[in-house]
Formats: structure tokens, sequence, C-alpha cells
């Protein structure tokens, strides 16, 4: 069955980042995630700080799912 488990939407760490910028399903013990990375422009400015901590929330969620032994891929737009 090639049916995707979906496992999460946004990103953990900020319960009232409400942007669909993160997808996570599980497909056949591959866990895949779609990404929609925020622009950050103009710089400096709130957009920006929003974008480093997004990304700061993506790095550390991204190792943990490294470190659980599944394959991973973290595939969309980086901006």
């Amino acid at each position: 069955d090639c049916e995707p488990l979906e496992i999460r939407r946004g990103l953990p760490g900020d319960p009232g980042d409400s942007n669909s910028r993160y997808l996570e399903a599980a497909v056949q013990g591959v866990i895949v995630a779609c990404l929609y990375l925020p622009n950050g422009n103009p710089q400096p400015g709130p957009k920006f700080d929003y974008k480093l901590s997004w990304f700061e929330r993506f790095i550390e969620h991204a190792a943990g799912l490294l470190a659980s032994g599944h394959p991973v891929v973290l595939a969309g737009d980086y901006n």
C-alpha cells in the first residue's frame, strides 16, 4: 500500500505559526517532507526575523528526523 500517512502539518516549535509551510508524511517507511521556506525580504525586518526563526526550528526538527534512522526526503522551495 503506497498511501501516504500524514505525520504533521506545520513545523513544530511555534504553536502560533499558522502558515502552511511544512507537510510531513510517511510513505512505505520513508519520511517525506514538503517545505515552502519563508523568503524573508526585506532585510532587516519582521519577515527576515521570521525566516531566521523558521530556519532554526527546521534545523532542529530535521536533525531529529535524520537521527530517527528512517530514510528522509526534505524537498520543496528553499528560497
